[in-house]
């Protein structure tokens, strides 16, 4: 494993005042950390590599470790581009888009699917397409 320099400096204002985490104020370098997907189950690895463009360049607070492997976290990320379309459909056609129980159905599925990501849901979005659904 290649060692990868920690700088600070380059941390956000406040991982710099946090105290703790996985690194240690003494800590030199990056470490490979394993963690379990909370999807999928599967052993994963957030690579120092990875944490340091995590936390020097997009400048995540460095207590922040992924929870969903990569995969898991590609999938999640169609999910909700596809769940924006749905949104997008919704609010341009709304009266239509209430008569097409395939649309309402698949979209109700892909809020479901988010859910199961760990991601939180709108809850009004999901009643009112279980209504719509009842009363089709």
């Amino acid at each position: 494993m290649e060692s990868i320099l920690i700088d600070r400096a380059r941390w956000s204002k406040s991982s710099q005042r946090s105290q703790g985490s996985h690194y240690s104020s003494n800590a030199m370098y990056y470490e490979n950390i394993s963690y379990l997907c909370v999807m999928c189950k599967n052993k994963s690895i957030f690579s120092a590599e990875d944490q340091k463009f995590s936390y020097e360049v997009k400048k995540q607070f460095i207590w922040r470790i992924p929870t969903l492997c990569h995969n898991c976290h590609e999938n999640l990320t169609r999910l909700l581009s596809k769940e924006r379309e749905f949104q997008k459909l919704w609010n341009v056609n709304r009266e239509e888009m209430k008569l097409n129980v395939s649309f309402l159905k698949d979209w109700l599925n892909t809020i479901k699917e988010i859910h199961a990501h760990g991601k939180t849901t709108n809850y009004t979005m999901v009643a009112g397409i279980l209504k719509l659904l009842r009363a089709t």
